[in-house]
């Protein structure tokens, strides 16, 4: 796109070749956008652009005109576009429920002591929900098992009785 010439009044490549700049917004979205995107929506555009790391250029960038830059995106460096790759996702309920400081970005370890706490609970609840899985697993055995009830009736009397200290 920045370096096809029949753009080169709405998009090029920066004068140093380290950014994309869009030097006429209508004309971009009207001719440009359409043959690279399924859409023509500018805002979708810089969306995508931020979603894969790129920052608006605000200092150097000429007047009315929008740069984009990235430190792989360079001009003749096809081999540093494998590198972008798409920013993860995090999701709503994380956003809203920890805290920006809870999370070290050098190594991400927790410093949150809530969160390190509900790790713990989490842990044990995934751990009482495995017994109880396996207990009501061989509940199921027991009264399935070509056997009979009679012969077992000393274990299924055990099961019940783990089974009834459970809820305590």
């Amino acid at each position: 796109m920045a370096s096809n010439s029949a753009f080169e009044n709405a998009v090029r490549w920066t004068a140093d070749g380290t950014g994309l700049e869009i030097r006429n917004i209508t004309q971009f979205c009207e001719k440009a956008l359409p043959v690279y995107f399924k859409h023509q929506n500018f805002s979708s555009f810089v969306r995508q652009l931020n979603m894969y790391g790129f920052e608006k250029e605000r200092y150097n960038a000429p007047v009315d005109s929008h740069v984009f830059v990235h430190p792989n995106f360079q001009r003749n460096r096809p081999d540093l576009l494998t590198i972008i790759e798409r920013k993860p996702i995090a999701s709503k309920s994380a956003k809203r429920s920890a805290p920006a400081s809870s999370v070290s970005s050098a190594d991400d370890e927790v410093t949150d002591p809530r969160i390190t706490q509900l790790q713990s609970e989490n842990e044990r609840l995934e751990l009482e929900n495995k017994r109880l899985k396996d207990a009501i697993a061989e509940h199921f055995n027991f009264f399935n098992s070509p056997t009979g009830r009679e012969a077992d009736e000393p274990k299924e009397k055990q099961l019940l009785m783990s089974l009834l200290k459970a809820d305590d």
